[in-house]
């Protein structure tokens, strides 16, 4: 009986803890959402905000993911560094929208607004890599660093538009 219930824990402690799947799964979430945002701002204004909400509590919830989960395999990590490939494609598409809709904000006085939702935007992003970052195996954080600095770049690149 209690052989059971240890194991009934442990099997419920390993599902609520990520691995690299459910690493890849946040990622992918964030894309959908970081798209999502793209596709807003290139055709509406006020939407802006509410996507960006929830593209900011994707990024919460991936950091989470990220800190629950063991550290990753080798074949986990080149899981998460395809994953992140396709997040950093996304990423730059949608700051640069937002680079190209600044005139459109500025009209409807709302960069101060966007300005401020990009550095918040740009803190989760750090955090939730960070976060993913510390996963990977040590000879592959290197590697893993790079790949996430092509998203932090894109975000001072939008982040100097707005100033």
């Amino acid at each position: 009986m209690r052989l059971a219930s240890v194991l009934s824990a442990a099997a419920l402690a390993s599902s609520v803890l990520g691995d690299g799947n459910s690493i890849r799964k946040a990622i992918k979430t964030i894309g959908h959402d970081t798209t999502a945002l793209g596709d807003v701002v290139s055709s509406r204004a006020l939407p802006v905000v509410g996507k960006a909400v929830g593209l900011f509590v994707a990024l919460k919830r991936g950091s989470r993911t990220a800190r629950a989960s063991a550290p990753l395999s080798f074949d986990e990590a080149l899981g998460v560094a395809t994953a992140t490939g396709d997040l950093t494609s996304a990423v730059n598409k949608t700051l640069a929208a937002l680079v190209v809709a600044r005139p459109k904000f500025d009209y409807l006085l709302v960069t101060p607004l966007i300005l401020v939702t990009l550095d918040v935007q740009r803190r989760a992003a750090n955090d939730f890599g960070g976060k993913v970052v510390a996963k990977v195996p040590k000879e592959l954080r290197p590697i893993a660093r790079q790949l996430i600095k092509g998203i932090d770049d894109d975000f001072e690149t939008a982040i100097d538009a707005y100033h």
